[in-house]
């Protein structure tokens, strides 16, 4: 489930079972045809393109160039698990390639840098959907990790809290535990209190109340660009009120005790952000056919 959409909303899909099981999507959206469809990351509408000037541009040169950028990106993902790797990153791939392709063209001037701009919003589509603002820094030989389901997006026309309202309805009562802030999460005995030298487990979760909650383990949601806080007296906590980034947790690891191997993964990862604004036009404009 993605920021909107439920991507890839076919029986492989978890969010979309359990929105079934609950009756929370419309008939398009549950119809076999919808699920059946590949489209593989892909953006399912044709495209009308128009230049800077409001010249409309031709179909056929557009969609030859969807469909160039989508055979480059399919023949990416030859690499995945691969031994070997032409260069390091995607963005890299594709414009070595895209170049082969542009030696082709370089006989109608004009008509390459058509097509060298229409790659070039291509690329821009492209991150958005992997979340970066460049593709250079998408790893090539990786890149296939990421699979597509089948299957047309769709929304919840209730919105997201639907599903989730109807989630908790099957929960035991008082099992959630709601408007209690975390103020540290102590790990591996950090917590030297004689409280929690009687618990014998790997994690204390301590909340702003006072309240100490034993576990054996700890899952922590906060988004990677969520903006979290490290205090003087660390002990392995991640605390909310003063804004620093996520990564200053691994910066008192060596000395305390926050778990390496979550160290180790948090210096490793990374997500640039993405705006994605909604425009109300008061009228159309181009043709009817436009998306």
């Amino acid at each position: 489930m993605g920021a909107q959409w439920i991507h890839g909303p076919s029986k492989q899909n978890a969010v979309f079972q359990l929105a079934s099981q609950h009756h929370l999507l419309d008939e398009a959206a549950m119809s076999e045809e919808n699920q059946a469809v590949e489209l593989n990351a892909q953006i399912l509408a044709m495209s009308v393109c128009y230049t800077s000037s409001g010249k409309r541009i031709d179909p056929e040169v557009s969609a030859s160039v969807e469909e160039l950028f989508s055979s480059l990106m399919f023949k990416s993902k030859e690499y995945y698990q691969a031994t070997t790797e032409p260069v390091r990153s995607l963005g890299e791939f594709l414009k070595n390639e895209i170049a082969q392709c542009a030696e082709e063209w370089k006989n109608d001037a004009e008509m390459c840098n058509l097509k060298l701009a229409l790659l070039n919003v291509e690329f821009k589509i492209e991150c958005c959907i992997c979340g970066t603002h460049s593709l250079d820094l998408v790893a090539l030989r990786p890149f296939r990790e990421y699979t597509s389901l089948p299957g047309i997006d769709c929304t919840f026309p209730s919105g997201f809290k639907s599903l989730i309202d109807e989630v908790t309805k099957s929960l035991p009562k008082d099992i959630v535990s709601f408007n209690m802030p975390v103020k540290c999460i102590h790990w591996n005995g950090s917590l030297k209190t004689p409280e929690a030298l009687e618990r014998a487990h790997s994690v204390l979760v301590e909340c702003e109340n006072g309240e100490i909650i034993p576990a054996d383990h700890v899952i922590v949601t906060v988004p990677l660009a969520q903006k979290l806080t490290i205090s003087e007296g660390f002990n392995g906590a991640a605390t909310l009120e003063t804004m620093v980034s996520l990564r200053s947790i691994i910066k008192l690891s060596s000395t305390h005790n926050f778990p390496s191997a979550k160290s180790n993964l948090l210096r490793k990862l990374a997500l640039e952000q993405v705006t994605k604004s909604s425009l109300n036009l008061r009228s159309r404009f181009g043709n009817h056919n436009m998306i």
